[in-house]
């Protein structure tokens, strides 16, 4: 298998994941992220985001960041006050720390990662976090009910994903993207 690699900028993240194929946001105020962001920026680059094993680290070397990141597109940016960028990413895919220089900013040398299959690993999840899905599943009808979901964004269409897997509970007819979304939004034991 041909691995590829690339070098971008880097952020480091404290205390939040980004998943392939999640939209989210993050704030960025330490001055090498943001340069890193606007390095990414001036050469229509994606953006490697990776989250730091402390928080508390303010100037964090490689040893101070989990092996595995995710190389994000950059989809805005919003200037905040107290010299703060609010980042809108979309992640593109999992992808694996291999060198990191620091400097001015982060610039970081990765190799695109293949998907895991989740297998045993998801269902086990799934059994342990049962209630919590269930609660999960029932706050999603009831913002639907409410009339919520286009509010959030959220079309009819996601619910037929949740009625099958979660109510019946068959785990194994998740489709692929759930499973990281749902890690995301609920509060869970691994």
């Amino acid at each position: 298998m041909e691995t590829t690699e690339y070098r971008i900028p880097a952020v480091a993240l404290r205390g939040m994941v980004v998943l392939p194929e999640m939209v989210t946001h993050f704030d960025v105020s330490r001055s090498r992220s943001i340069k890193a962001v606007e390095q990414a920026l001036s050469q229509k680059q994606n953006l490697f985001v990776v989250t730091q094993q402390d928080p508390d680290t303010d100037a964090p070397e490689q040893e101070d960041l989990f092996t595995y990141g995710t190389v994000v597109e950059i989809k805005q940016i919003v200037k905040m006050p107290h010299n703060i960028l609010r980042v809108l990413v979309e992640g593109m895919f999992r992808a694996r720390l291999v060198e990191l220089e620091t400097g001015e900013y982060l610039n970081a040398q990765v190799e695109e990662s293949e998907p895991e299959d989740f297998g045993d690993l998801l269902v086990a999840f799934l059994l342990r976090n049962r209630r919590e899905i269930r609660v999960f599943i029932g706050r999603l009808r009831l913002a639907s009910e409410r009339g919520l979901q286009v509010f959030l964004g959220l079309g009819s269409s996601i619910f037929g994903h949740f009625e099958s897997p979660f109510l019946d509970f068959q785990p194994w007819a998740l489709r692929p993207w759930l499973m990281p979304q749902m890690i995301h939004c609920l509060n869970t034991n691994w």
